[in-house]
């Protein structure tokens, strides 16, 4: 089950300002207007973890980004993380609709 949502990553997307943006960008915002499904999403890839659990739900939450339809992956970009460590995740250009 996934807890983010369609709906919620959508609202993401779309509150991103300007044309372009990164998976960081997107998952500040997750953190700050949708913590609880964050969360709960993140804990899916807690359990029987043997390493860290933020490269795969933040992977899996670029890939949702890109089955939405509303951006397209131009390449990676570095920027800062949820630590605010400089590190690489992907680069979008939004889709008019």
């Amino acid at each position: 089950m996934k807890f983010l949502t369609d709906d919620i990553l959508k609202k993401a997307v779309k509150a991103q300002k300007g044309i372009f943006f990164d998976s960081h960008a997107v998952i500040r915002w997750l953190l700050h207007k949708a913590p609880l499904q964050y969360a709960q999403e993140l804990s899916r890839f807690t359990r029987n973890a043997t390493r860290n659990p933020f490269p795969g739900c933040h992977g899996n939450i670029a890939q949702q980004i890109d089955e939405l339809g509303l951006a397209e992956q131009l390449g990676e970009i570095w920027s800062l993380n949820i630590n605010g460590i400089e590190g690489p995740c992907a680069l979008w250009k939004k889709i008019k609709q």
